[in-house]
């Protein structure tokens, strides 16, 4: 099974912010995973896009309205990605979530905008 961060680059810190720590782990420096770099949905694209409107709850979870309008709890991410709120603490209780209904869309613009996946 492969890594979720497979395709994340890396970078080397040697800072002395982290001395301590380096020290405590008998190494000399520490690797750490790059932040990812997300292509941005231009409007057009975003509004090219069928979707279906639900009003986040108490119970609402990303993976929920996955399972329910796609067959697949993995898809969350596409739901979170397509309303710019990356995790449920980003949405408040009241405000209309956007279900993208042609998921395939908004999956291939983050792909083909992914250098990683050339």
């Amino acid at each position: 099974m492969s890594s979720r961060y497979g395709l994340r680059e890396t970078r080397e810190n040697n800072h002395p912010l982290y001395k301590r720590m380096i020290k405590d782990r008998g190494d000399k420096k520490i690797i750490h995973f790059r932040a990812p770099k997300f292509a941005v949905l231009s409007d057009e694209l975003i509004s090219s896009v069928d979707v279906e409107m639900v009003y986040w709850g108490i119970q609402t979870r990303y993976w929920k309205l996955a399972t329910e309008h796609y067959g697949d709890p993995s898809l969350w991410w596409v739901i979170a990605y397509f309303n710019r709120k990356p995790t449920e603490s980003h949405v408040k209780i009241g405000e209309m979530i956007f279900i993208p209904v042609q998921w395939e869309i908004i999956y291939n613009a983050i792909i083909e905008g992914d250098e990683r996946f050339k």
